[in-house]
């Protein structure tokens, strides 16, 4: 069946979307529209709690999937948001013809921009930004502040398409400016996810002791491994954004390059970006661990949850047995004693 979208939605401007732009468009959106689905069934099927049977069988939860998770709403909303954005955009609609800049404007007199894919990047960008900062554990206002410049980013590029005179640079300079911004607010975020990785850690590990009543831990954090993987999830993002300015700059802004050659740049990039970050993000708090709330940070900005805490590895019991899975050091053994350590100790006799 042959591509009609743009003969039921007649284009805008002299230099336009083509039908094989249309086509492509299409395919981005089977992609978005796969990738929402496989993201939407893997987020929300629950994962397979690990049991540790000790010899008075009992079982304890070691790193069970919180449903409370924060991540699967985020990046299902977002790529839904894509699949939306692409749909119309591939049909020809949300378009409006703005004159050419004045370096074409004898050859092409106006440019069909499409403001869907920017009120796209308005909900994946921030989305992008908060997922992260969740999982770096960073504080609700550096969050809050990075989507913000994600939001004044997007916004002045979408204000930089309307403008046919040369003031759309000075829209296009200050979104600019934005995202170096939010790029040094990401990096600053793994040295967040490193220092308080160093400092606490991610408690699921086990706590054996001796006769005698002292326990040594087994501290399993998130750390090196869980750090490398931010810092990737963060590089990958920046490598992307940084193309952003001169797809923007080459397409709606300096109308450099035809419509569909813009769908092409931008199509690749927001696959690249959005699926794959989600995607990563997904596996990564499937293996490591993500808080079920969001719900407090420290005093030096390093970010306080449920399954966070200091830990120092040595405590008094006088039990055989017991199971680290809480705030600093909550146990599950036999018997009961003083914890020397941050935090506060819970205990249940078997």
């Amino acid at each position: 069946m042959a591509n009609n979208s743009l003969g039921v939605n007649p284009v805008q401007g002299a230099r336009h979307l083509t039908r094989n732009g249309s086509s492509w468009l299409w395919a981005v959106f089977a992609l978005f529209l796969l990738s929402f689905l496989v993201h939407a069934v893997l987020s929300f099927l629950k994962k397979k709690k690990k049991t540790d049977v000790t010899n008075t069988n009992t079982a304890v939860n070691t790193n069970a999937h919180s449903s409370k998770s924060y991540l699967p709403y985020i990046f299902t909303l977002a790529l839904f948001a894509g699949t939306l954005a692409y749909f119309a955009q591939a049909s020809g609609l949300g378009s409006y013809a703005i004159r050419t800049s004045s370096g074409n404007m004898f050859r092409y007199p106006s440019y069909q921009v499409f403001w869907p894919k920017y009120a796209f990047w308005a909900v994946a960008f921030p989305a992008i930004v908060l997922a992260l900062g969740i999982l770096s554990r960073t504080s609700w206002p550096r969050i809050i502040f990075g989507m913000g410049l994600a939001w004044a980013w997007v916004l002045s590029y979408f204000l930089s398409s309307l403008t046919s005179t040369r003031y759309k640079w000075g829209f296009f300079a200050l979104g600019t400016a934005a995202m170096v911004g939010l790029l040094a607010l990401l990096w600053s975020m793994t040295k967040n996810h490193k220092k308080h990785a160093n400092l606490s850690g991610i408690n699921n590990g086990t706590t054996t002791g001796n006769a005698a009543g002292v326990t040594t831990g087994h501290n399993n954090t998130a750390g090196a491994g869980g750090s490398k993987n931010i810092m990737a999830l963060v590089g990958w993002t920046t490598l992307l954004w940084l193309m952003y300015p001169i797809a923007f700059g080459l397409s709606d802004g300096g109308n450099r390059i035809g419509v569909t050659g813009a769908f092409i740049f931008f199509g690749i990039l927001d696959l690249l970006l959005l699926p794959l970050i989600a995607l990563a993000c997904l596996f990564h708090a499937r293996k490591h661990g993500v808080p079920s709330r969001h719900n407090g940070y420290a005093e030096k900005g390093l970010y306080n949850d449920g399954m966070t805490g200091h830990h120092n590895g040595v405590g008094h019991h006088n039990g055989v047995l017991g199971h680290n899975n809480g705030v600093a050091h909550t146990g599950h053994g036999v018997g009961t004693g003083p914890v020397h350590g941050p935090g506060t100790h819970t205990g249940t006799t078997v």
